[in-house]
């Protein structure tokens, strides 16, 4: 239940136009940013730009993500689906172990920032764990060759 390569290469275009912008989030004074533009963009005294941007940012690091990470490779055989799947585990339990690193270190407030970029950080694991595992894999099949 595969997607097309084509929306793989979707998903790298969509993850590389969301990440800079989440970077200028995290980096950037996030309030002063919004209440610049605050005076253009409002109703009933809520700046729309911050609920427009925050859904932009999370709706497309999804859709990405997923694109990526659920595209098939080019050359998709049955060793590349048990990568796939070997990965998955793996980024679940390097996923799982974070959490509960992060409930027993971290309190208050920063918990709370912490368990919103977990929402993201499952696909990020998996992405990063299945292509080291395929590139390990065809350098493997190439040196066979």
């Amino acid at each position: 239940m595969l997607l097309p390569h084509v929306f793989r290469t979707i998903g790298w275009i969509i993850l590389l136009i969301v990440f800079p912008y989440f970077v200028f989030c995290l980096l950037a004074d996030y309030d002063s940013f919004h209440t610049l533009f605050s005076r253009f963009i409002t109703i009933d005294g809520k700046t729309t730009l911050e609920q427009i941007s925050n859904n932009l940012l999370i709706i497309g690091w999804s859709v990405g993500s997923l694109f990526v990470t659920c595209g098939k490779v080019r050359e998709e055989d049955e060793m590349t689906v048990m990568i796939r799947l070997n990965s998955l585990l793996i980024s679940l339990y390097v996923y799982i172990a974070l959490i509960v690193a992060s409930a027993l270190l971290i309190y208050n407030f920063n918990f709370l920032l912490v368990m919103m970029a977990n929402l993201a950080l499952f696909p990020v694991i998996f992405l990063i764990v299945f292509e080291l595992r395929l590139h390990a894999y065809r350098k493997i099949s190439e040196d066979e060759e």
